[in-house]
């Protein structure tokens, strides 16, 4: 890179590329899942607090580059935004534009908006990206502000149509006028349980941020994200989240959301609970699904917001109950990793 600026691209790619090597040596170690949720993870937390850096930190002076190196989002946070941009460009087009970019800079240095125009041009050219926009507009949104976006979904059942739009996601709200910041959202949703299509179908984006689309009465429930490819959590009316808590509890439904989904699903009702966006009768009634999870990734999620519950029923009368929950949860885990029947060892 030209300078340390670009550090986030340095560290971000390096590790994106050892992901996608070890998931393509070992598939069935499913890395990729792994690595996903355990990014995302490390980041959701601390990058919904109003102080925290951006993804590129401009650096102007050299006594500014040591506290970067220190920076989690320098290092986890890359990974997940070019996994975003692999998705919605697609593989061919990225891997290409970045053999582009890569000849094109070679033996000399180059900055993030010189791979944003190889992309752009490479995207442009397989007809990827609709020419009038370009990877810059998307990706500024997701590199040089801090945070990322809640994207609020509200069904009219009666009329047919849902409602989407978007504000940057705080655990802890401001006392201010209000945080201005939007994003590029690749937008990729299923109402029947085809979860394959990662390809966004439209955009949310700031000067379309507040849209409403057709979408049928009847379907049981909506879900967005396909796949977690996009770092920012989804909030669901209560008849949405009903419906979905209605087929994760049907022991032979819950499979038809992929893993990644269910582990967004998990994660966001936590935290929202925890914020008090949420019911919690509304994410224990979600959780109790769990008895009937064989996979290491839901549980993984759910047992990081647990322990955030735990810390708050410290030194109340109903700790001792939780604690007994756990216990009975950690005997489940123990005993199915001694059957095998855990997909991985927590």
């Amino acid at each position: 890179m030209k300078w340390w600026t670009g550090l986030w691209l340095n560290e971000g790619f390096a590790e994106y590329a050892a992901i996608h090597a070890i998931e393509f040596l070992f598939p069935e170690s499913n890395y990729l899942q792994v690595k996903t949720v355990r990014n995302f993870l490390l980041v959701l937390d601390p990058d919904s607090l109003l102080l925290e850096h951006p993804l590129s930190v401009a650096i102007g002076k050299p006594d500014e580059i040591a506290p970067i190196l220190k920076l989690l989002m320098t290092f986890i946070k890359g990974p997940i935004v070019l996994h975003m941009m692999n998705t919605f460009l697609g593989e061919n087009t990225f891997k290409q534009g970045v053999r582009n970019y890569i000849h094109k800079y070679k033996f000399s240095n180059a900055e993030q908006d010189d791979l944003w125009s190889s992309l752009t041009e490479e995207a442009h050219r397989q007809g990827t990206l609709d020419k009038n926009l370009t990877v810059k507009q998307i990706m500024d949104t997701w590199t040089l502000q801090t945070g990322y976006p809640v994207l609020n979904v509200v069904r009219d059942y009666s009329a047919g149509t849902v409602t989407l739009s978007q504000e940057r996601y705080l655990t802890i709200k401001s006392n201010g006028t209000g945080i201005k910041a939007c994003w590029w959202i690749p937008i990729t949703m299923t109402t029947s349980g085809d979860f394959n299509q990662t390809n966004a179908t439209f955009w949310l984006n700031c000067e379309n941020n507040n849209l409403t689309i057709p979408l049928a009465k009847d379907n049981e429930w909506v879900i967005y994200n396909m796949q977690m490819t996009v770092l920012f959590r989804v909030f669901y009316d209560t008849r949405n989240w009903m419906g979905i808590i209605c087929t994760l509890n049907d022991p032979t439904k819950y499979e038809t959301i992929p893993t990644l989904n269910r582990v967004q699903l998990i994660l966001d009702s936590l935290s929202f609970s925890q914020v008090g966006q949420l019911d919690y009768e509304i994410t224990f009634q979600l959780l109790k699904y769990l008895k009937h999870e064989e996979e290491y990734l839901p549980w993984l999620a759910a047992l990081s917001g647990w322990r955030t519950i735990d810390d708050l029923l410290k030194r109340t009368p109903k700790h001792a109950v939780f604690q007994v929950s756990l216990y009975g949860i950690s005997y489940f885990i123990i005993n199915y990793k001694r059957l095998g029947l855990l997909t991985m060892s927590y």
